[in-house]
């Protein structure tokens, strides 16, 4: 099958068929069992891997939502037997392509006119097929080499009825889970996904945001792009299952020492606690540096309270937490806002036994940036309502050892109508609020400017900095994908003085920490007015 039926009634007749293949095989198996022939007897793996090809077997036909749930699949949750796991695998490699005629009917449709009018060269053989689409080489008439991915046809106009066939089929398998609760966000998620311009448009902003030598993104080319196709310059490069295959260490830290696919002896210390109440405690690592950041302790902490609820049905409030070492920033978090919270943290050189231990992805993030599901989330469950009025907040660091603004006070007399404020006397609720209702905020480099995580979209950030601090994309990123509006503005800096003994100031880690910042007020009054602050 080359194409993707927007039938409800021919895709429920696919889900169907592999409930009936796998329940023809459930037959088999105890049936197989029970009579005293041995070559008919079958093992539970054995069982697993033939229904795990049946479901798959249609779930690739259809594509769509149901192949990219095979994909999911793929990944081990711990949700199905590891045989599921190593069969849906294919979901990421063997996709069947639509034929020559359907990708000329998609071109059609769009841009009204085929692919070989469009380009010098267009090679009708997918190279590359998805859950969504496929990707064709082209050359533009330039000579430019083109990746063209074109979605298969009626992928969104059958989300809405998979999503509910799915429902029902998973709550035939797994009684446990509970499918409505994620129906919404699966639906949202996946039309997204869907949304070819988006995606386009997000290259364009990665490749604006990040210039370095080492980091090499597509070039969009608009004019051959709509929702359902998308053209960008071709870059070649290696799977990651290739990558670790050839190159396993790759000196980042992440491979246990010694040789790939080797054993390793490891001397564990005396065990000082166990622990074998299943699926109850939930590792938060947290390093040295990072314990007291508020960017590391919201984003790589406490989005884990999120992943949990999107996996499994209970509360976060449920889980008991292991934290590698103490937090005193966590720890008031956690006092002021989830006073709920039970966590442990585990004492120098101590070694615990966990019978089960759920370790959460370590990044919930996107090159260090969350999605904005993870403030939605918290909105939601602190009802910060956003009543916008017309608040414009400077955030000062007078307090601070370094990044704090010389001139500030000769600033703050020339502004009016603004609300100054110095986050460390705040309450974490009170800070919410502030940027909740901000229209304007405007703060030096730091991680006060995790706040930003509660305004809303349209407000607009301004952000000073100093030039060698340009490559610190962090906040710009985070309002990118918060739909925030972020500026920079580039500040003259002042050395921090050091101490007698050369040592840095405390609080400080990096040489770029070891500034301040001075402000010509009428170039920043310029440049509010240039941008209607």
């Amino acid at each position: 099958m080359n194409s993707l039926d927007g039938s409800a009634l021919i895709r429920s007749g696919r889900f169907a068929k592999a409930g009936m293949s796998t329940g023809t095989n459930y037959i088999k198996h105890y049936l197989g069992n029970s009579l005293p022939i041995k070559k008919l007897h079958q093992d539970k793996p054995t069982l697993n891997r033939k229904n795990a090809i049946s479901i798959f077997k249609e779930l690739s036909q259809l594509k769509g939502l149901p192949l990219k749930l095979a994909q999911g699949m793929s990944m081990d949750t711990g949700l199905l037997p590891i045989e599921f796991m190593e069969v849906m695998s294919s979901a990421q490699y063997s996709v069947s392509p639509m034929n020559r005629a359907l990708v000329r009917t998609q071109f059609k449709r769009y841009f009204n006119d085929y692919p070989e009018n469009l380009f010098q060269l267009f090679d009708y053989k997918a190279f590359a097929a998805a859950t969504i689409g496929q990707v064709h080489h082209a050359v533009d008439f330039d000579g430019v080499n083109l990746a063209v991915k074109v979605q298969y046809p009626n992928v969104r106009e059958s989300i809405l009825s998979d999503l509910k066939l799915l429902t029902l089929f998973g709550k035939q398998y797994f009684k446990e889970v509970n499918f409505e609760k994620h129906f919404k966000e699966v639906h949202d998620t996946f039309l997204e996904e869907t949304d070819y311009l988006k995606e386009g448009r997000n290259i364009q902003k990665f490749r604006e945001i990040f210039v370095s030598k080492d980091l090499i993104f597509p070039e969009y080319k608009e004019s051959t792009s709509n929702e359902i196709v998308i053209t960008m310059t071709f870059l070649k490069g290696v799977h990651l299952d290739q990558l670790l295959k050839n190159k396993p260490d790759q000196n980042h830290g992440c491979w246990a020492k010694g040789e790939w696919g080797s054993t390793m002896n490891i001397n564990i210390k005396e065990v000082s606690k166990s622990f074998a109440e299943p699926y109850k405690h939930v590792w938060l690592p947290v390093d040295k540096e990072s314990a007291e950041n508020p960017w590391h302790v919201w984003i790589d902490m406490i989005s884990k309270f999120r992943l949990l609820e999107k996996r499994y049905t209970l509360e976060f409030e449920n889980y008991i937490y292991i934290l590698s070492r103490q937090s005193n920033y966590f720890d008031k978090v956690a006092k002021e806002l989830f006073p709920d919270l039970k966590y442990y943290v585990m004492p120098p050189n101590t070694t615990w036994h966990f019978d089960h231990l759920i370790v959460p992805s370590m990044s919930n993030t996107d090159d260090g940036v969350t999605v904005p599901e993870l403030p939605n989330w918290l909105r939601h469950k602190f009802t910060l309502r956003g009543q916008k009025q017309n608040k414009k907040i400077w955030i000062s660091r007078e307090n601070s050892v370094t990044r704090k603004i010389l001139n500030e006070q000769e600033i703050i007399l020339a502004l009016k109508g603004w609300q100054i404020v110095k986050l460390e006397s705040m309450s974490f609720l009170e800070q919410m609020k502030l940027f909740s209702n901000a229209e304007v905020v405007v703060a030096p480099h730091g991680a006060g400017l995790i706040n930003l995580l509660w305004c809303y979209p349209k407000t607009k950030v301004i952000e000073f900095q100093d030039k060698n601090m340009l490559s610190k994309k962090v906040y710009p990123l985070l309002s990118h994908n918060l739909g925030l509006e972020h500026l920079t503005f580039t500040a003259d800096t002042v050395p921090v003085e050091m101490s007698k003994n050369g040592k840095k100031p405390k609080g400080t880690k990096r040489k770029s920490d070891l500034i301040n910042f001075k402000i010509n007020t009428k170039e920043l009054l310029d440049f509010f007015n240039k941008h209607n602050i």
